[in-house]
């Protein structure tokens, strides 16, 4: 991150380990705006295959079945 300018960047790290599930694309952000939305991950061993799934669910609207356990 740096100011407007490109000048005095700080690098932003994460007080969590996680996947990014979203971030900003505009430019500019105010102080208190999301940069990042991270997805807490304790066990990364089958993020991948948890990532597949839910991709997997979206995809072909399985999330909105209220009787479906993902």
């Amino acid at each position: 991150v740096s100011d407007i300018f490109g000048e005095g960047e700080q690098e932003i790290k994460s007080p969590i380990n996680g996947l990014i599930i979203g971030h900003a694309t505009l430019p500019i952000v105010n102080q208190g705006d999301a940069l990042h939305h991270v997805a807490e991950v304790r066990v990364f061993n089958d993020v991948g295959e948890r990532v597949d799934q839910i991709t997997d669910a979206v995809l072909s609207s399985r999330l909105l079945d209220e009787d479906e356990v993902i």
